[in-house]
């Protein structure tokens, strides 16, 4: 039996079956995001690392079909969720942040007439796509979306509320006290003793 998510196959055949593929896989199983991740989350000290933060799912679906009914271009829809494992950027403790990511994606073989063919179709398309150059007419759905989750990964991720930095929102409560001239005052007192 074929694994749609695993195996490689032509996207026009995808597209010809209107393929949907549900997933719900572990982040484990695609290389790119796990080591991306796993970067991370190496700044953390050994207790503070997540469990198993590997087994956390990755849940969406995927829809093959063509632009339009009278198009050869093979597109590509889908949603993709995952409570990510991540550094927070404000207080440096892990935590879960909610990613979500869709996809509309134009498949073509990376060759200037398949490029063509697409723009000159895209406008016509009710909705906005994403051109993706593919090597050649095959395709590993599970790499497109290792490819996207990648890419929706945020630069500096951090708890959605404030509130949850427990560390942060201590030092913000803390009472500051500014004294911008204590360094000078101290190195004056210490030039009139010598």
């Amino acid at each position: 039996m074929s694994d749609l998510l695993r195996d490689s196959q032509s996207f026009q055949g995808l597209a010809d079956n209107k393929q949907a593929i549900e997933i719900y896989e572990q982040i484990d199983n695609f290389k790119r995001l796990c080591e991306s991740v796993g970067k991370d989350l190496s700044v953390l000290g050994g207790e503070e690392m997540p469990d198993n933060w590997r087994a956390n799912r990755v849940c969406g679906r995927l829809d093959f079909a063509y632009l339009g009914e009278q198009s050869t271009a093979p597109v590509l829809r889908g949603e993709l969720k995952l409570a990510l494992p991540a550094v927070c950027q404000r207080c440096m403790k892990a935590f879960e942040w909610p990613l979500q990511t869709t996809l509309s994606l134009a498949l073509v073989r990376a060759s200037a007439a398949d490029i063509e063919d697409v723009e000159t179709e895209i406008p016509r398309a009710p909705a906005d796509y994403e051109l993706w150059e593919l090597p050649d007419d095959t395709v590993r759905p599970i790499d497109i979306i290792d490819e996207a989750l990648v890419m929706a990964l945020p630069m500096a991720p951090k708890h959605v509320e404030m509130s949850r930095c427990i560390e942060f929102e201590q030092a913000a409560r803390a009472p500051h006290t500014m004294t911008p001239f204590a360094s000078l005052r101290t190195a004056m007192d210490r030039d009139k003793q010598n």
